[in-house]
């Protein structure tokens, strides 16, 4: 229920920048918030792009998350590489490990990058072949869900709102009862950071960051590079914490 909650609320949240012209493209776990009540915030829009008058071109995203097509300097259907990276994040929920063995896991491209190195292409030949698999049990609702916004080709992968009608994200495999059950028990206590600020006062600090722009060169962007293994305990650790 908590992975079907959270990953719920990230769709839900894109299908509405989408229907604003608006594509994110750059979801990974430093990028979301719990408020005081438990829910998902997402922040730094840095390389989100107003597609109303352009279409997204730019090479950029993390390379854990980063949709293949995003990775040739082409102009590309955003709205579509931000489900694949819900559904990386969705894959990491439940199996607390990542989808795909990559050799780039950082940082990809630039703010303004037109242009694709052959680093980049290699790292697009590797998702668009890779295979996942999953190692716990899973409903086939939702081996199905992920099958679908972890396509390589963006032409055949869902859109939010798609995703928003599949039968595992709506819970019809499940009672109301149960659902209600299940959330009403998730923990919602506040979060604090290491220095043990409330949320209200470290979120009042993200304010007073100054805007990175919006364009398609806007500013932000992934994290240096972290070795694979060590970051592989950390998320697993954390999905054991968390989900």
């Amino acid at each position: 229920a908590k992975a079907r909650f959270y990953s719920g609320a990230v769709v839900f949240s894109f299908d509405h920048l989408h229907e604003k012209k608006v594509l994110y493209r750059d979801l990974k776990p430093e990028n979301l918030l719990l408020d005081e009540f438990g829910y998902l915030k997402i922040t730094d829009f840095g390389f989100a792009k107003d597609i109303t008058n352009s279409p997204a071109h730019t090479v950029l995203g993390t390379g854990r998350y980063v949709a293949p097509e995003q990775l040739d300097a082409q102009p590309y259907d955003g709205s579509k590489a931000d489900v694949w990276a819900c559904g990386v994040i969705l894959y990491i929920m439940r199996e607390c490990s990542y989808p795909f063995r990559l050799t780039d896991t950082g940082g990809v491209g630039n703010p303004g990058q037109h242009f694709a190195t052959e680093k980049n292409l290699e790292l697009k030949r590797q998702l668009q072949t890779a295979q996942y698999k999953f190692k716990k049990r899973s409903s086939e609702a939702f081996v199905d869900l992920v099958a679908h916004m972890l396509d390589p080709d963006p032409m055949r992968r869902w859109s939010a709102a798609d995703v928003l009608m599949h039968p595992w994200v709506r819970g019809d495999e499940i009672s109301e009862e149960q659902m209600t059950a299940e959330l009403q028990a998730m923990s919602t206590d506040a979060v604090t950071n290491p220095q043990g600020e409330r949320p209200e006062e470290w979120l009042e600090k993200l304010r007073d960051v100054p805007d990175g722009g919006g364009g398609d060169g806007g500013g932000g962007g992934g994290g240096a590079a972290i070795p694979a293994r060590s970051e592989e305990r950390r998320v697993g650790k954390e999905c054991r914490s968390r989900w």
